[in-house]
């Protein structure tokens, strides 16, 4: 995290952008609670360097757009899809790149805007390639808002929100009180492993609210047992 505080500074320097407001950006991007602040950190710094600050931005929304529209939550956290897809973008990377389930392959993304600009892929130039992906992923975004707001509603916000709150409990207390914290987060990270399981099975239908509550009971008891 602090290496990536420091590539973002170091960018900014050399292509001359406003430091404060890209930290400003960062904090802005993390206030609906559901990538935490050092997932985007990460993510900016890859995308800064190969976009200005506000097209970085907007391929940032479209990543959160579409990782919670296209159920990235059921592969990994949101912020992980967030920021392997940053990356994938700048190292050029389609295995990467759809992190948050946008699979189109990046050549491909290059040949259609080549294509509707009467070129061929090998014409453009970079900035032109780049700027080709990043109008493919505010396409894609822009027809998911529906499916967003609809996800979000349901499980897969809330449980995007927790992995938010358990990742910045960890970098809060994770030092200052590194011997307790640590285990208690490993016994809370087994647990929501069967928890999300559980939800999961409820949320399609498989398991009734009675038997939802009956093992949440259980597992409840057994966190909190633990620490008596």
């Amino acid at each position: 995290y602090t290496n990536a505080l420091r590539g973002i500074a170091a960018i900014a320097r050399s292509s001359g952008q406003d430091v404060e407001g890209i930290f400003k950006s960062i904090n802005d991007l993390s206030k609906d609670g559901l990538v935490p602040v050092q997932d985007l950190t990460e993510a900016m710094r890859s995308l800064l360097k190969v976009y200005s600050l506000s097209d970085a931005i907007k391929m940032i929304e479209a990543l959160k757009t579409t990782g919670i529209a296209l159920g990235t939550q059921k592969q990994m956290p949101l912020g992980d899809a967030v920021r392997r897809s940053a990356e994938g973008v700048r190292l050029w990377i389609s295995t990467l790149s759809d992190a948050t389930n946008v699979t189109e392959n990046l050549d491909s993304m290059v040949a259609k805007y080549a294509t509707r600009l009467g070129l061929s892929s090998e014409k453009l130039d970079e900035n032109q390639k780049y700027q080709a992906v990043l109008n493919a992923f505010v396409k894609e975004a822009s027809g998911l808002h529906e499916a967003q707001k609809q996800a979000l509603e349901g499980l897969t916000g809330q449980m995007a929100k927790y992995n938010h709150a358990l990742i910045d409990f960890k970098n809060v207390f994770g030092q200052t009180l590194a011997p307790m914290t640590i285990e208690i987060v490993q016994a809370l990270t087994e647990a929501t492993k069967s928890l999300g399981k559980f939800l999961f099975a409820f949320e399609k239908g498989f398991l009734s609210i009675g038997h939802l509550v009956g093992m949440l009971s259980i597992k409840l008891k057994g966190i909190f047992s633990w620490t008596s």
